[in-house]
């Protein structure tokens, strides 16, 4: 049994999700945007053009501006989070793979949000835990120990 909690992800056969991947988060039911499979992204795609969400916000560069799933990403941080929107809205948001935790997608604002979240106390707490176990001895590890851990467990997938 592994030493971090899995999350729950469940495939769901409906025309709604088009066969999405689904996360049970505190914030609600994530669909999951597949990062490899050109198909699903394109089922995705559609799903969420279909929610028209509406992005709010007092930015005059970002209103009426479509969201942009494909951008580059470049930032380190992404590779800690997959992607998705919110069921039952369509808002666009991130998981933290480490600890589950749901924030506002770094395309919309930058991945600022993202980057104060990995170095949080209780995303940091739980990162620990995964890699050296509950007798950590508060060590932290290292952005290449977390990656490795990911890969191991085949999380690596659902990366950005």
């Amino acid at each position: 049994m592994s030493k971090m909690e899995q999350i729950n992800c469940t495939t769901v056969v409906s025309p709604l999700h088009a066969d999405q991947k689904i996360e049970e988060t505190a914030e609600g039911r994530m669909v999951i945007r597949n990062v490899v499979d050109k198909e699903q992204q394109g089922k995705f795609d559609e799903w969420y053009n279909g929610k028209a969400y509406k992005i709010t916000t007092a930015s005059e560069t970002r209103i009426g501006k479509p969201m942009n799933w494909d951008s580059r990403k470049s930032a380190q941080c992404w590779k800690f989070f997959s992607q998705g929107a919110m069921e039952t809205d369509g808002r666009p948001v991130v998981r933290c793979l480490i600890c589950g935790e749901v924030l506002t997608h770094g395309s919309l604002y930058g991945p600022t949000t993202m980057k104060t979240h990995l170095k949080s106390v209780g995303h940091m707490k739980k990162a620990t835990e995964m890699i050296h176990g509950l007798e950590g001895g508060g060590k932290q590890p290292t952005e290449e120990e977390v990656l490795g851990y990911l890969k191991r467990s085949g999380m690596d997938g659902m990366v950005v």
